[in-house]
């Protein structure tokens, strides 16, 4: 269990997040995507992520606000490789190539339950999930989506004697300068919005 402060609209807040290792399919609802043909026991071992609002002093539309993840894929030749061979930024968004929100709400929960992402010819990926909580684009906040507060969390899978292993990476905290750094990305991707 993880407590990070921030401040929207005036009125402060704690988002409490649970950082987990999935031990259980009915627990992260992996139980429920039986159609989309993978052995969903498979998600055991990897991270899963639920983050919420707590002690928010706001009421009404100042709860409002969402979040937006960042996802970075490194991908290895080798288990034992320390350099990836390629590297790909995607913003991981739920809804539609419209939208840059991963969550969003009154206030916004995230949850996340990522699995088995490693894909061939690779043997190692590092998976880095960069998740910000954000104003959203409204009259109030003259469209602009700002940042809050973040933090960064995820995983690395390999492949070892034909057996899928995975560890999970430290949750930390980061800041707005990590913010900036991505909103090249964003600008690119959903060039609509505009950025803070």
């Amino acid at each position: 269990m993880y407590n990070l402060d921030f401040e929207l609209n005036g009125k402060s807040g704690v988002i409490h997040i649970d950082y987990l290792t999935n031990t259980n399919v009915s627990e992260s609802g992996f139980d429920m995507l039986t159609h989309l043909g993978f052995d969903v026991n498979m998600c055991m071992g990897y991270p899963t992520i639920h983050a919420s609002i707590k002690n928010f002093e706001a009421t009404g539309y100042r709860r409002l606000c969402g979040w937006i993840q960042v996802l970075k894929c490194e991908y290895f030749n080798s288990p034992e490789e320390t350099s990836p061979v390629h590297t790909k930024f995607i913003i991981d968004s739920l809804y539609s190539n419209e939208l840059p929100f991963f969550a969003y709400g009154y206030p916004a929960e995230l949850y996340d339950a990522p699995c088995n992402n490693l894909i061939a010819p690779y043997e190692k990926l590092t998976w880095t999930a960069y998740t910000y909580l954000v104003t959203m684009p409204t009259h109030l906040t003259q469209n602009t989506i700002s940042y809050l507060a973040g933090f960064q969390w995820g995983y690395t899978e390999w492949n070892e004697a034909d057996k899928r292993e995975v560890m999970l990476s430290p949750l930390k905290k980061i800041s707005y300068d990590d913010w900036k750094n991505k909103l090249e990305l964003l600008q690119e991707q959903f060039p609509k919005f505009s950025y803070c």
